[in-house]
């Protein structure tokens, strides 16, 4: 059930009123007086130049578009924790935006009550990192940027499944540092026609299905929870184990969420129910592969593999990932390239009207989720 807004009049502060749907959810999450907003709310922006640039090439916006608050001002970001503390009684933000160089938020006091920070709109991804789950139990609204870059996550597992099925990177190893010219046996594989299997179906997975119709494929999916409304438009078709998904599919897309269920939940077993020569491509969260079992894999099985998450991240200097050049290997860089950070900027103010005008903003960092976070 979805919570509903109280309208603000002229003297009015925007509060959220819940119905009861339990200590994580969105609406839970808002229902603290912590969350009202005075109808003078300060918006201001902790970015740097760097982040400025790329996530508001045009610049910050005048206003909000719609809302009656004041424009976004933009404020030094504040160093470690003592400068936090500065920052909150000095500044008085009620909404904050900030990004990749914000510094963690310190842990959450009852000496801080006199503050004003009731919301957090965070342009990028994980904030497990940034902000302390304390602050989302007393009260905190934290946004992040939800489905705004799924696209581009999309089209970066495109160029993986692509590169793995043409051996990309043992032809680069072959030209480059063996002399070498065309691989022995030409294995390189077209996509066209192919089984594409999608562990999990959230919104990178239903981003790829969309850029995978022009080359004729089948899909399958295995994405318990996903409402079948959801997977009928897009003609996907839904197995009935995971198993079913694994020994089914020539090109095996990882992009299930991380949590107590699917840890370490693709181990030898499944990997062994994959056609011999499949391609396995992680965008999804490394930690839901057993990673020696992978590796094996790929010797074993001969798996054509492409992973941009992995178990440790920075991937370790001896990492003996490293030692295989015909994996194709990315850095944790599946998520918007710089040009198209834009569109979290735009997804991040349009969040900040919404909340403004008294209607629940999207991509709400609940308690839950970020105990499911990486």
């Amino acid at each position: 059930m979805r919570p509903s807004f109280t309208a603000p009049s002229a003297t009015s502060a925007f509060i959220l009123t819940p119905p009861d749907e339990g200590q994580d959810s969105p609406a839970a999450a808002l229902s603290s007086p912590r969350s009202r907003l005075p109808q003078d709310c300060r918006i201001v922006a902790l970015l740097s130049p760097f982040e400025l640039a790329h996530f508001f090439p045009e610049g910050l916006p005048a206003s909000i578009p719609g809302s009656p608050a004041p424009a976004i001002t933009r404020h030094e970001i504040p160093e470690a924790a003592a400068g936090w503390d500065r920052f909150l009684d000095r500044v008085r933000p009620d909404i904050l935006l900030a990004g990749w160089d914000m510094p963690p938020l310190p842990p959450f006091a009852s000496s801080r009550s006199g503050h004003r920070l009731r919301y957090l709109c965070y342009l990028t991804g994980t904030v497990r990192k940034k902000v302390p789950r304390c602050w989302l139990e007393n009260g905190l609204l934290l946004t992040n940027w939800g489905g705004s870059v799924s696209h581009v996550v999309a089209e970066s597992a495109l160029m993986m499944i692509l590169c793995a099925l043409r051996c990309v990177t043992a032809n680069q190893e072959n030209l480059h540092h063996r002399g070498g010219w065309k691989l022995p046996g030409r294995p390189e594989q077209s996509l066209f026609g192919r089984t594409v299997g999608l562990h999990g179906f959230g919104r990178v997975a239903q981003a790829l299905a969309r850029l995978l119709q022009p080359f004729g494929v089948t899909l399958r999916t295995y994405a318990p929870g996903t409402p079948e409304s959801v997977t009928s438009a897009f003609r996907v078709h839904v197995c009935d184990s995971l198993e079913t998904l694994f020994a089914t599919s020539s090109v095996l897309v990882e992009a299930a969420p991380l949590n107590p269920h699917t840890l370490g939940i693709v181990d030898r077993r499944l990997l062994a129910l994959l056609p011999e020569g499949a391609a396995f491509i992680n965008v999804g969260r490394g930690p839901v592969v057993v990673e020696s079992d992978l590796l094996e894999a790929a010797v074993t099985r001969r798996l054509r593999i492409a992973l941009d998450v992995f178990d440790t991240e920075p991937l370790p200097p001896d990492s003996p990932w490293r030692a295989h050049p015909e994996i194709l290997l990315m850095p944790h860089q599946a998520g918007p390239t710089l040009d198209r950070c834009r569109d979290a900027g735009a997804f991040a103010l349009k969040q900040i009207g919404a909340c403004l005008q008294g209607r629940q903003p999207e991509a709400i960092v609940t308690p839950r989720i970020w105990d499911e976070s990486t």
